[in-house]
């Protein structure tokens, strides 16, 4: 069995994804053996497809992998195309559960997601035994993969995680953060949002991923881990904070359409559990994490 010190040969389903991209290239600078697999196969990826259950059998058997990190499936919570919600992230994590049955690797990591949750009252902190009540059909599709989990780890070692909201540049502007940075970066004067007096857990792209690499490392997998930064953002600073950011002002259009009924007030993740695990590190700020995204939406548009 692979040591912390050498995790052996690791497969990243998903690896062209936008967190795939950056645990692939934090992976390869510590010299890890990497494999990707993405249903396009280009850039020396193994075409392998979550409903295609013999492309991800051939994955296994060319990659042998030691690890499996799992980051294909279907992200957005907004999304309305519900059956291919749960096709993506049911019956393809069951493909590819099936698939390492033949030579199982010593882990696997499979997200979930903390939309699984309820709604915490009066702002209390998420912790991993917080009660389960997915308000939507993606986080349902995730609570499906979790007991999906449970049944297959009787005999594949499974890490579940699950990540609270987190971005970084070149994240799709479907998603909250990249799309407010994005329209200050193109100049802007007006952005139509949602509801943004809400607190959300906010983490980098990295900071998830570094999360990632130290589960890699560890030796077993242990119960259901949130991955996320611990600290309340309220979405309206994340205009004021780009608006110092940039120089610029923008005014905000709130849209009653982009306003999910039922929002929870405020989702804060409690990473105590996650620490104690695999160890703390410093993580970025917020303000640091925007001016990244937002030098490299200019720098991106600037080029196009």
């Amino acid at each position: 069995m692979a040591s912390r010190s050498d995790p052996g040969s690791v497969l990243v389903v998903g690896g062209e994804s936008f967190t795939g991209r950056v645990l692939v290239g934090r992976l390869r600078a510590l010299g890890v053996e990497t494999f990707v697999s993405s249903r396009s196969g280009e850039d020396g990826a193994i075409a392998a497809d979550l409903l295609d259950p013999a492309s991800l059998a051939r994955a296994v058997e060319i990659a042998r992998p030691d690890v499996v990190v799992n980051l294909a499936g279907y992200s957005f919570a907004g999304g309305r195309d519900y059956p291919a919600v749960y096709a993506a992230n049911v019956v393809g994590v069951a493909n590819l559960l099936q698939a390492l049955e033949d030579r199982p690797p010593r882990l696997t990591i499979i997200p979930s997601s903390a939309s699984i949750y309820a709604p915490a009252q009066d702002g209390a902190v998420v912790g991993e035994d917080h009660p389960v009540a997915p308000g939507n059909h993606y986080a349902a599709s995730k609570a499906g993969v979790e007991h999906m989990c449970r049944v297959a780890g009787r005999t594949l070692p499974i890490q579940v995680v699950r990540p609270f909201n987190y971005t970084g540049p070149g994240q799709d502007e479907r998603f909250l953060t990249p799309k407010i940075v994005g329209a200050f970066a193109r100049g802007a004067t007006s952005i139509t949002l949602g509801e943004l007096d809400l607190y959300r857990d906010i983490s980098s792209v990295d900071d998830t991923c570094e999360a990632y690499v130290r589960l890699i490392m560890k030796a077993e997998p242990s119960e259901p881990l949130n991955i996320c930064s611990g600290r309340r953002v309220h979405l309206a600073s994340l205009v004021e904070i780009l608006k110092k950011i940039s120089g610029r002002d923008m005014a905000v259009v709130r849209d009653q359409a982009l306003i999910r009924s039922g929002e929870p007030k405020s989702i804060t993740g409690d990473r105590r559990r996650l620490e104690a695990s695999i160890g703390g590190w410093d993580l970025q700020t917020i303000e640091s994490l925007l001016e990244r995204m937002y030098r490299s939406a200019v720098s991106n548009a600037a080029l196009t």
